[in-house]
């Protein structure tokens, strides 16, 4: 009985810790100075540091809430979807200062290849390439893109959360704001 009671009260502990994580918070991305309109940033993951290229309209410093669309909460619902990827550790969080634009959360995952991200996905790819993965998929009102992407030690994850009035406006964010960014220009 007291180990019942134990259990009971470890995984009710469990739960309000990881209930409270906020993942809309500041992360330290050092801009780095380029000569294009582009924001260069330094992602600190933990094998290594990595590179990437944002349009100008991405917000890395402060965090104005009229910009945030989804909740902590939908983003934990978001995550769980995938449990066996979930564990990763947060490194990016990022929004565009336009309203139902775009929410962006980076997870870094000490996985091996993609080939381990494919396994956990029932629905086919949006589209592929040789360093990563696109998925796509609604969760209430939001378009997510899940981009996982293979980087030197392992795989970073962009949660892409996004709210289009349309299909064609769909579209264009798929392919410019999701493919151009994340494949394109890094």
């Amino acid at each position: 009985m007291n180990n019942r009671l134990l259990f009971f009260v470890l995984i009710a502990c469990t739960g309000v810790l990881t209930s409270c994580a906020s993942y809309i918070r500041v992360f330290e991305a050092k801009s780095v100075p380029n000569e294009n309109a582009m924001q260069s940033r330094v992602i600190t993951v933990p094998s290594d540091t990595i590179t990437m290229q944002f349009f100008g309209d991405y917000c890395f410093e402060t965090i104005k809430k009229e910009f945030i669309l989804i909740s902590d909460r939908d983003v934990r619902k978001i995550l769980s979807q995938t449990p066996e990827l979930a564990e990763g550790k947060q490194v990016l969080f990022t929004y565009t200062d336009l309203q139902d634009y775009n929410n962006v959360f980076g997870f870094y995952y000490n996985l091996e290849d993609l080939d381990t991200v494919r396994k956990h996905y029932a629905v086919k790819p949006y589209k592929e390439h040789f360093n990563g993965i696109i998925y796509v998929y609604a969760h209430a009102d939001y378009t997510v893109a899940d981009v996982f992407k293979q980087v030197n030690g392992g795989i970073i994850r962009f949660l892409i959360i996004s709210k289009q009035a349309g299909e064609s406006q769909r579209q264009a964010f798929l392919e410019h704001e999701v493919n151009e960014l994340y494949f394109v220009r890094n």
